[in-house]
């Protein structure tokens, strides 16, 4: 399937910001050096504060959610059948992908989560893993999954990389109904951090397994180059759009994309956290629910402004599944999302999407699935706004009465 030229490129960058960006980062330098230095003793027990935020046995701290992945395949031998869907991160997928025998991909539904339906009919004698991703801080249909695993004998994953912490589903957290879940501590995650993630489980043969893997720590230096990164990327890139050239720069997405290679997971070298690392997330932690608290505020205050648009779709938000407002993402029945991004960019307001489908990738096109046709809908049609906990009313009103300008104004 042919992707149009438009499509391959990634949001303009807005001309300025009039709002804070999509991704509001959580630690900067000032705040983790004030926290190292007065918690020094504390920064060891962040696996048993990560136990209780998520109410589960056992937290195993490494440099990244996919290092958790690798870690689970190895250690649990799964490395059979593997049921994620196309709508996912490319490197971490690759990942799984180059250690396991297949990897199907099943459809998601229109809140971006992956689809049981679709999931069952991948199912075959070769199935191990579901792995269930818990997208954009909507929570999957977790209750629907957790039975599909039981009645056919699968590992459940829960992806909670988007998912913070203390959100119920029958009156049991997200990040305790898998087999096993996964974090990250990312600088665009709800515990925003300087890279790192973690492994949670209730079986302790999954934990015992998993810890008897002996893992090196990650370098100071990679530590203070990310510190560095996130300055360059997300507090400085306000003040770098006064030069032209990068406001004005085209990014081609998929091209992007393309450049990480299937063969550099050929082999892989899991690492545990650095200290710094601990400290920026046990840190960020006392934060967390505040931060989620106010991005909920932000988002049922901009829905007000957007739920009478018969233009878009929003996200809604069930008992069954509820939504924590990663990030405020809207699928557009008729309107281009390019246009609107490009208007909304004009205004101030920046704009993101992700996650081209793997099933249109190199690499990836060899794998088993069933329809996708909702996931490509979805990729094609859907933008992401900012929610972050920086927003403030007048911040949320601007961008409702924007997004709704920008519809009148856009062609279809």
């Amino acid at each position: 399937m042919q992707i149009s030229d438009i499509e391959k490129f990634q949001p303009p960058f807005p001309q300025h910001y009039a709002i804070p960006t999509v991704v509001q980062p959580g630690t900067g330098i000032s705040n983790l050096t004030k926290y190292v230095l007065k918690n020094r003793q504390y920064i060891e027990l962040l696996e048993e504060n990560l136990c209780k935020f998520y109410n589960v046995k056992y937290c195993i701290l490494v440099d990244r959610a996919r290092t958790g992945a690798y870690l689970l395949l190895k250690a649990m031998h799964l490395n059979k059948g593997w049921i994620t869907s196309s709508f996912m991160h490319r490197p971490f997928t690759a990942l799984v992908y180059k250690n396991v025998s297949n990897l199907s991909f099943a459809d998601v539904k229109n809140d971006f989560t992956i689809n049981p339906k679709s999931v069952e009919q991948l199912i075959n004698n070769e199935t191990q893993v579901v792995f269930a991703t818990h997208m954009y801080g909507k929570s999957a249909n977790i209750v629907e999954l957790r039975e599909l695993a039981n009645e056919y004998n699968l590992f459940l994953i829960e992806n909670c990389v988007h998912m913070p912490g203390r959100v119920n589903v029958r009156n049991k957290p997200l990040g305790s109904w898998g087999d096993a879940a996964l974090l990250s501590f990312n600088v665009d995650k709800p515990l925003s951090g300087l890279l790192g993630g973690a492994i949670l489980t209730n079986r302790e043969d999954v934990w015992s397994a998993v810890k008897n893997i002996n893992l090196p720590s990650v370098k100071t230096s990679s530590v203070i180059k990310k510190l560095g990164s996130i300055y360059l990327g997300y507090y400085l890139k306000p003040k770098l759009l006064k030069f032209k050239k990068i406001r004005d720069r085209k990014i081609n997405g998929v091209h992007e994309i393309e450049k990480f290679s299937l063969s550099t997971y050929e082999s892989y070298n899991p690492k545990t956290m650095h200290s710094l690392q601990k400290a920026a997330v046990l840190n960020n932690l006392q934060k967390s629910d505040e931060w989620v608290r106010r991005r909920k505020e932000n988002a049922a205050r901009l829905s007000k402004q957007l739920i009478s648009n018969n233009s878009l779709i929003l996200q809604e938000d069930t008992k069954l599944q509820p939504n924590s407002f990663l990030y405020y993402p809207v699928i557009f029945k008729d309107h281009s999302r390019y246009n609107i991004s490009t208007i909304l960019s004009k205004m101030g307001i920046e704009t993101k999407w992700r996650y081209f489908p793997l099933h249109l990738q190199k690499g990836f096109k060899e794998c088993k699935y069933v329809s996708l046709d909702n996931t490509l809908s979805i990729w094609r049609k859907h933008l992401l706004f900012p929610i972050g906990h920086e927003l403030k009313d007048k911040d949320v009103d601007y961008i409702g009465t924007s997004i709704n300008t920008a519809l009148k104004n856009s062609k279809f």
